[in-house]
């Protein structure tokens, strides 16, 4: 069973040992600067907390040591992406280390092609469960994390055909990103289970990147789709923003109304994806916040085929035009 111990504050302590055993859940004091991620261990107390996890039980398919740490939560603190990299590069040395999660929630702004190709350079890719780099605020959201960047980066295991690991993956606001990379990543992460690509720009993507998305995520979880097994299935997918919000759309000189026609195409498009793939019968979670051209149609056809989304928390529609018709409704009925 997993003990908490406080340590000493007078006892410094390198990056390196929390990546040798024995670990146990240990919290330490967030120092007020932030000078790279080693300084956690050495500075002065603050109320901010920086929480380490021991890692859970290994299954028996795993040919590392127990007792390394291999969680680490840094989410909504101070800490960078450059801090991250220079402690995984004190704490790997000569060897990769086995993260099963990676959660920095809040960092994405600091993220960037050269910093995440090389914090994958440290790290086990084959082990790799969770990674969350989304950005503090999704509303103006960061473009220096690119298609390149994640390509040479949390896909490069493909080129050695060597699948990752990855079961959950938080993208959010990371806006040059594009269809194209997120279908590699449902090409080559067949346990995936949990997608946030809040604010990614799909909708304005080509058509040809759409639909090679749209194709990844049709066979995505088919089990003899290239020869790989069967995916639990996608059981939550967050594309807030991944089409044009209500304010883009009725900006007249912003789309013409082929443009919106295109994208009204498109979105529909994902939804009948949605329907006929293998995900219909594992999502259980759905949302479209400010997706503007989702509409009644939309609406009824994913709850017929995706029957898991009928439970409270299941689709949110807010800012489309289904929440738009329901506040009409409510003025001509009041």
């Amino acid at each position: 069973q997993k003990k908490r111990t406080e340590i000493n504050q007078d006892k410094v302590l390198s990056f390196d040992q929390f990546f040798t055993p024995p670990t146990t859940a240990k919290t330490f004091s967030k120092p007020s600067s932030n000078n790279g991620l080693e300084s956690l261990f050495s500075g002065p107390p603050s109320n901010v907390q920086l929480t380490l996890l021991s890692p859970l039980p290994l299954t028996t398919n795993r040919s590392y040591e127990t007792g390394y740490l291999n969680r680490v939560d840094v989410s909504h603190t101070r800490v960078t992406a450059q801090g991250l990299l220079e402690a995984f590069q004190v704490a790997s040395k000569n060897t990769l280390l086995r993260m099963e999660v990676v959660r920095m929630s809040g960092s994405g702004e600091t993220w960037t092609d050269s910093i995440l190709e090389n914090v994958c350079r440290s790290i086990d890719l084959t082990a790799l469960e969770t990674l969350d780099i989304g950005c503090s605020n999704v509303f103006k959201g960061s473009r220096q994390l690119t298609n390149v960047g994640l390509k040479k980066s949390l896909l490069m295991t493909t080129k050695s055909s060597t699948r990752i690991a990855l079961q959950n993956l938080t993208l959010s606001g990371h806006t040059s990103i594009s269809a194209s990379v997120i279908a590699d990543v449902l090409t080559n992460a067949p346990n995936l289970v949990e997608l946030d690509i809040d604010g990614c720009k799909l909708a304005n993507t080509e058509l040809a990147d759409f639909e090679s998305f749209t194709t990844a995520l049709l066979h995505f979880g088919d089990p003899v789709q290239n020869d790989k097994p069967r995916s639990r299935g996608l059981r939550r997918l967050s594309l807030w923003r991944c089409f044009s919000n209500r304010k883009e759309v009725l900006r007249k000189a912003q789309y013409t109304e082929e443009e919106i026609s295109i994208e009204e195409d498109k979105c529909r498009t994902l939804i009948e994806t949605l329907c006929c793939s293998p995900s219909s019968k594992t999502l259980f979670e759905l949302d479209l916040d400010e997706c503007y051209l989702f509409n009644t149609d939309d609406n009824d056809q994913l709850l017929k085929y995706c029957a898991l989304l009928r439970n409270p928390r299941g689709l949110s529609i807010r800012g489309t035009k289904i929440s738009d018709s329901l506040r009409n409704h409510k003025r001509v009925g009041g």
